[in-house]
């Protein structure tokens, strides 16, 4: 039969084929199509982001740039704020007002808003003898300084020191200081006072070695405290012993060749031998008796002798 021809079999299968791909293309052009559209728009979405989030930057900054140029005008170059006077003042008599300004890095014909206070102050407290600085502007054309200055309450050095350095309540080293026989002397620092830790003992450093701190909060104590003052009298602080402290108190009479001494323990408790010894030398003051070695290493046992 005809429909049982080879030939036409395969004349009617490549048909059928032909008809197969032209069906199938077609919807994959169109997917491409569809994918090629969303591409656009993302990277047209993107840029436009991209677009606005510039465009604000470049506005902020113009505005930021205005506003300084603008402050410049109104304060920083305005000479209605050019600094006319300096109110210059101190708790002490060790730094006058013209070393007050060297320090400050200040001159006249400077503006108000043209200076950073903080670097100002924090260039006063850079020196040694300046314990805080307060710098303010007084409007229009002022400008307050208000010094408060370290004040030496020891003196550190050796036995044979010729010029001890004298140190703050704080263990803030303040220079040396020959001429000052009232202040309490701290020994027994030669250690402290040769090799890379002397070096450290600058004008402006704070001590770090705990039995200096130790002596300087005892002598703090009796700057304190009037009454402990008048019982406990020092002359001078020996910390090379470790861990105690010997306090050398005057004789009778202030005559220095017959000195007290008392050996006060340092740690936790060192606050309550002090304010104990003070007591015991109050109540020997007061029955007459003259001891002169008072062992408070302990809190408890406490020998006089």
């Amino acid at each position: 039969m005809w429909y049982d021809d080879p030939f036409v079999k395969f004349k009617s299968s490549k048909r059928r084929n032909r008809r197969i791909r032209r069906t199938t293309g077609e919807p994959i052009l169109m997917v491409n199509a569809r994918m090629l559209d969303r591409r656009r728009q993302r990277v047209q979405r993107v840029g436009t982001l991209v677009l606005c989030l510039t465009a604000l930057l470049a506005s902020g900054w113009l505005i930021v740039q205005a506003g300084k140029f603008s402050g410049q005008l109104l304060f920083s170059r305005n000479p209605l704020y050019t600094v006319a006077h300096f109110e210059i003042s101190s708790d002490g008599r060790r730094i006058p007002p013209a070393l007050i300004l060297e320090f400050a890095q200040l001159q006249d014909g400077i503006n108000l808003f043209s200076m950073n206070l903080n670097e100002v102050r924090g260039r006063l407290e850079e020196v040694s003898l300046v314990h805080h600085a307060l710098v303010q502007r007084v409007l229009p054309d002022t400008l307050k300084i208000r010094i408060t200055e370290r004040v030496a309450v020891a003196r550190l050095g050796s036995d044979n020191s010729r010029y001890p350095l004298a140190i703050d309540r704080f263990g803030v080293v303040l220079g040396r200081k020959s001429r000052a026989p009232s202040l309490p002397m701290i020994t027994g620092v030669d250690f402290v006072m040769s090799g890379p830790i002397g070096k450290q003992l600058r004008p402006g450093r704070r001590v770090t070695n705990p039995a200096i701190l130790d002596a300087v909060q005892v002598i703090n104590m009796c700057d304190e405290d009037t009454r402990l003052a008048r019982a406990l009298v020092l002359e001078r602080i020996d910390v090379s012993e470790e861990d105690v402290l010997w306090l050398y108190l005057p004789g009778e009479g202030g005559d220095p060749s017959q000195s007290r001494k008392a050996k006060v323990g340092r740690g936790e408790d060192m606050e309550k031998l002090v304010k104990d010894l003070a007591a015991t030398l109050q109540y020997a003051n007061a029955i007459g008796r003259n001891y002169e070695d008072f062992n408070f290493s302990v809190r408890k046992n406490q020998a006089v002798q």
